[in-house]
């Protein structure tokens, strides 16, 4: 509950930022700020305050302990321009925005927090060192330091010249790492380093049931059940890019993806997807037209259980 009542407040600053027309932060006034949780139809997420000037491009960062909470947002569509916001929670009240340079100096949109809020993790361009500066893509790491955060360090097994690019990040409790990322010449896919022992285990891809088409910001649930996903150009798109699932069958192998189906997916672009740390909702980006982001893009949200329907029957 707590945690959702954040990611309600982080919106609710965004767009108060993002639209100068807004100079008063609205009351809070009661659990999900008076809003009537969604049911098993989407709905947007905080309607009255978030403007059509607010560009969503990334799942919601909070800290462990909830002081402080980050988010990307686009500000420049022409030349896919975006910024990492951050404001800190007082546990009454959030502060007024402002954009962050401690983490984004390395260029830095997005990351996730360890458990302990030491670290965080992030896939990025950054300078090797014992390759004379040369930047290569990878997972890196920064931990915590009275003046913000430490210069990035590479995990290693996640290393490779040949990457194009990578993307959205996500670690289950067990500390293994689920990214998105593209070899050259290649599509997006989803991969995956295990943590075993206290080390990184090679980066591996996931089937090929689940990387058919172009596949896009995973998030894997913190016990490890199951995985949400977007993906376009798979036989069973309903949009231009969909919300899709695979759950661990009792072997611990991944089953078939389903798509989300035509009642939480759109005929346009649905992404990062985010499951609430009370595990009552499913937040999601929505941009309608042909681009992302584009000047209808909001979050939306839905009950979580559209996701437990989808479960296989054991």
């Amino acid at each position: 509950m707590k945690k959702l009542v954040l990611l309600i407040c982080v919106l609710l600053v965004v767009a108060m930022a993002l639209n100068a027309q807004q100079t008063d932060f609205p009351k809070l006034t009661g659990p999900y700020l008076g809003q009537k949780p969604p049911g098993m139809v989407p709905e947007r997420f905080a309607e009255s305050v978030i403007t059509d000037d607010f560009y969503p491009h990334s799942k919601l960062m909070i800290s462990p302990d909830g002081k402080r909470i980050y988010w990307s947002t686009f500000i420049d569509l022409a030349n896919s321009g975006f910024a990492l916001y951050c404001s800190d929670f007082d546990g009454k009240t959030l502060s007024k925005p402002t954009r962050d340079t401690s983490i984004s100096k390395y260029g830095v949109d997005s990351f996730i927090f360890s458990g302990d809020g030491e670290t965080i993790y992030f896939a990025s361009q950054q300078p090797l060192p014992e390759e004379a500066g040369k930047k290569i893509y990878g997972v890196w790491y920064s931990q915590k330091e009275n003046s913000g955060w430490s210069e990035p360090r590479p995990i290693q097994s996640t290393l490779d010249p040949a990457w194009s690019s990578l993307g959205s990040i996500s670690m289950n409790n067990a500390g293994d790492l689920y990214f998105s990322g593209r070899y050259q010449g290649g599509s997006a896919k989803i991969y995956c380093s295990k943590f075993v022992n206290g080390n990184y285990q090679k980066t591996e891809p996931l089937p090929d049931m689940i990387n058919a088409g172009i596949t896009l910001d995973p998030f894997i649930d913190p016990q490890d059940r199951y995985m949400l996903f977007s993906a376009t150009r798979r036989d069973d798109n309903i949009g231009i890019i969909d919300l899709y699932v695979s759950f661990k069958d009792n072997d611990g192998n991944w089953t078939p993806p389903r798509n989300l189906g035509e009642t939480v997916c759109t005929k346009h672009m649905d992404r990062f997807p985010l499951v609430t740390g009370d595990g009552r909702f499913l937040i999601f980006v929505t941009a309608h037209g042909n681009h992302f982001p584009s000047a209808t893009t909001h979050f939306h949200w839905v009950s979580a259980t559209v996701i437990d329907e989808l479960k296989p029957k054991e």
